[in-house]
């Protein structure tokens, strides 16, 4: 057997260097340990040279409530691995090789909150893998390289609060992809390939905080594509291929603070689109193509914003932009930094 030995590593840069009584963290180990101290209720594997985890790797103990493996090698995982864990609360296994699991790998874990697969090589998923985690909170599948998601995956998993599917290669989601929408807080769908979402697809959310759309390919945006999201404070559209959007599609959005629509292809802007935000005090413009801007555009939004980027945009800086002038110029103190003409900043051009 060989020496399992407590990772020591000062200063403690990460809970998992100086661990507490009742944890037990390994780096590179080459076999799981068949038992543990009584008192171990979280274990950790980093770095590992495991590719495996063998039926009943934890049978003889019980008492864990959280297995981690973490940039590990793991490549397949056994009917059973898990099984007598009855207090298991969170499973991690992200950084390895996964590309399958058995059907009824976590059968039996009635009091799984966490389960993180991340960072793997999953090409796919089926419901029936995790169709018994009813009490399941978070569920972490991002940086796979997934291109489906099936439309019952979360059928069965009433009371998930977080969905992280965010770095995959996901064309489109399904329209009933989210059943049980009233206790998710973060839903992290970014960095996919999405062109666009059905109507009203995030409306019923009433709990959710983070939404991350960023990062896909989304073209166009439906009339209404949002409901009320109280708690909903930031939205990044950032980095899409949007031209346009409807009037008024972040009208249900009445507590959005920051918004982001940065690295997409306007080449103007309606007063329309930002009509409902009653709490909106920043908006990047940044990286987009736009030419000109009417003086009013802002007009409605003139006592929240307190700052605004319009940055490397490709200015046509001729008497048509006169008025939007006198807007930058009178509210300077806003900008991140004053817009640019090919060769002087807006204000010095349209000041010649």
């Amino acid at each position: 057997m060989p020496d399992f030995s407590l990772a020591e590593t000062q200063p403690c840069e990460k809970a998992t260097d100086c661990p507490k009584e009742n944890q037990a963290v390994f780096s590179s180990a080459t076999e799981i340990p068949r038992s543990l101290r009584p008192k171990v209720t979280e274990v950790f594997f980093l770095v590992s040279h495991i590719t495996t985890i063998p039926k009943g790797a934890f049978a003889e103990n019980p008492q864990l409530e959280k297995v981690e493996f973490i940039n590990s090698n793991i490549s397949s995982i056994e009917l059973g691995a898990f099984e007598g864990l009855k207090n298991l609360k969170n499973i991690e296994v992200s950084g390895s090789k996964l590309t399958s699991l058995p059907v009824g790998t976590f059968d039996g874990l009635d009091n799984l909150l966490m389960l993180h697969l991340g960072k793997n090589n999953l090409s796919a998923v089926s419901t029936h893998w995790f169709s018994n985690l009813n009490k399941l909170e978070a569920f972490r599948l991002y940086e796979n390289q997934l291109t489906t998601i099936p439309e019952d995956l979360f059928q069965n998993l009433p009371n998930l609060k977080e969905i992280s599917l965010h770095g995959n290669q996901i064309e489109e989601f399904p329209p009933n992809l989210f059943p049980h929408k009233n206790k998710l807080t973060k839903l992290l769908l970014d960095n996919n390939l999405v062109t666009t979402f059905p109507e009203g697809y995030f409306v019923g959310f009433p709990q959710l905080k983070t939404l991350t759309l960023k990062n896909n390919r989304l073209k166009s945006l439906p009339p209404v594509l949002f409901g009320e999201m109280p708690k909903l404070t930031e939205l990044s559209l950032q980095q899409n291929n949007l031209s346009s959007l409807p009037k008024g599609v972040f009208g249900p959005l009445k507590k959005i603070r920051k918004l982001d629509l940065s690295k997409n292809k306007f080449v103007t802007l309606s007063p329309e689109y930002f009509e409902g935000p009653e709490k909106l005090t920043e908006l990047n413009l940044q990286n987009n193509m736009i030419e000109s801007l009417d003086e009013d555009l802002f007009e409605k939004l003139q006592s929240l914003l307190r700052k605004l980027d319009l940055s490397n945009n490709p200015w046509l800086c001729d008497c048509n932009l006169k008025d939007f002038h006198s807007w930058v110029t009178g509210n300077a103190a806003k900008l991140t930094s004053p817009p640019l003409c090919e060769w002087a900043s807006l204000i010095q051009t349209l000041m010649l």
